[in-house]
């Protein structure tokens, strides 16, 4: 895991001395700083965290998730190994992790949730999918994409937040279950039946990678097995939609 750089000691040893904005909402204590004229991204684990990780463990495991409970360091020393294999590709750079710290890249861009008219929500949720794929062929599983995870600039998706603790035994099935993750949490965000849609689309024409398509098709007909023939838009009108209405 990559060690905290030298020149950065200070930051690591008194992140409050450099704030430069409140917390974000997250499991975690996360909020912006500024040193030496350069902006990251503060995530420190908190005792809490653990209560909150064991509530999205059970919320996980409802609806087939692969969530497993984690204290609040070890999730954060999960998130730091990722960032450090992603190395920048469609998520932030890592600067260091240690004492309970993270630290990594300031990224500029919207979340979802600021971005209101329908064509930038397209293009976001689209670049969103491509990038998921990268990600997802560097071996790298999120746990179920989520929206409020997702980050565009205007031409580029990243995403957020690799924190937590997941089973990756069996990874098409995890990967899968990130695309179920994004296509549900779109409706979740938006209740905009035609925006999901639009994603299990895109994932169906854009996703190159068909084994990991394949799987989640078989997913959804495991939980609809009269659906016989049915198209994964089908599957998503009927079997994923209903479960946030």
């Amino acid at each position: 895991m990559k060690s905290v750089d030298a020149a950065m000691n200070e930051l690591f040893e008194h992140p409050e001395k450099f704030r430069s904005g409140p917390n974000y909402r997250a499991s975690n204590v996360v909020f912006p700083v500024e040193y030496k004229g350069r902006n990251f991204i503060v995530k420190r684990s908190r005792r809490v965290a653990g209560l909150m990780y064991a509530y999205y463990t059970l919320r996980d495991r409802s609806t087939g998730g692969v969530r497993q409970w984690c204290a609040g360091e070890e999730g954060l020393e999960r998130e730091a190994r990722i960032l450090e294999k992603l190395d920048g590709e469609h998520a932030p750079r890592l600067y260091g992790c240690g004492k309970g710290i993270l630290m990594r890249e300031y990224l500029k861009g919207k979340t979802f949730r600021e971005i209101y008219e329908l064509k930038n929500r397209e293009r976001a949720l689209m670049g969103g999918v491509e990038a998921l794929e990268e990600i997802h062929q560097r071996g790298v599983v999120m746990g179920g994409a989520h929206v409020e995870n997702l980050l565009w600039n205007g031409s580029e998706a990243y995403w957020l937040d690799f924190d937590g603790k997941f089973d990756e035994s069996d990874v098409r099935r995890a990967m899968a279950l990130d695309l179920m993750g994004l296509i549900s949490s779109t409706y979740a965000e938006s209740k905009y039946r035609e925006l999901a849609l639009y994603v299990a689309r895109a994932v169906r024409e854009r996703y190159p990678n068909g084994a990991v398509k394949d799987r989640l098709v078989t997913m959804l007909k495991e939980k609809a097995p009269r659906m016989k023939g049915a198209s994964l838009e089908d599957y998503v009108w009927k079997v994923i939609l209903p479960w946030w209405e």
